[in-house]
């Protein structure tokens, strides 16, 4: 699964250190464990009252969440779950990124108050148009970058960007080489 650099960042800076259960982190870390494996994952964290760590248990199932949320076999649904399940700024960061999350979700995940979210919802090829031009208006350069970065982008949205915002120099010059000007 690619993720914007930044945004790579935030998932994997110390991935999920506090879990205990090796076989749980195994699966989490292969990305080869089934759909069916992440849902029975995510229901035995959602249900498990206290977890057996030197961190709170409400970390460590942020951690779980988050490791879900980041696989390339979550679908569409179990993101839903998870996005239900969590308030979590990085859990949240994952759900956005992940590109099986659908147009739909990613506009629920819109309305967050986190530049970190809305720059993985940016950068995620099912963010649709209105979402895309929606989030031109704003002025935090990561978010901007990911929608100039965004194989989606359409010209109209990066003219948008390039007469509303003053957007710095590095983001005036990716619009410039893709309208290519």
């Amino acid at each position: 699964m690619k993720f914007q650099t930044f945004t790579q960042f935030l998932l994997e800076y110390e991935a999920h250190p506090y879990i205990n259960d090796k076989e749980i982190k195994l699966k989490l870390e292969n990305p080869n464990t089934s759909l069916e494996e992440l849902r029975n994952i995510f229901s035995e964290t959602i249900n498990t009252k206290e977890y057996k760590s030197q961190t709170s248990s409400s970390e460590v199932k942020e951690m779980i969440y988050k490791s879900i949320a980041q696989h390339k076999n979550a679908d569409n649904e179990l993101l839903l779950d998870i996005y239900l399940a969590s308030h979590s700024p990085t859990t949240l960061i994952g759900v956005a990124g992940n590109p099986n999350a659908s147009p739909s979700l990613l506009k629920k995940l819109a309305t967050t108050n986190s530049s970190y979210v809305k720059a993985a919802i940016a950068g995620n090829p099912n963010t649709s148009h209105d979402v895309l031009k929606y989030f031109a208006a704003s002025d935090n350069m990561f978010v901007l970058e990911n929608i100039v970065k965004n194989p989606n982008v359409t010209e109209e949205i990066l003219k948008f960007i390039l007469n509303v915002n003053n957007a710095d120099t590095r983001i005036v010059n990716l619009i410039n080489k893709k309208l290519k000007l």
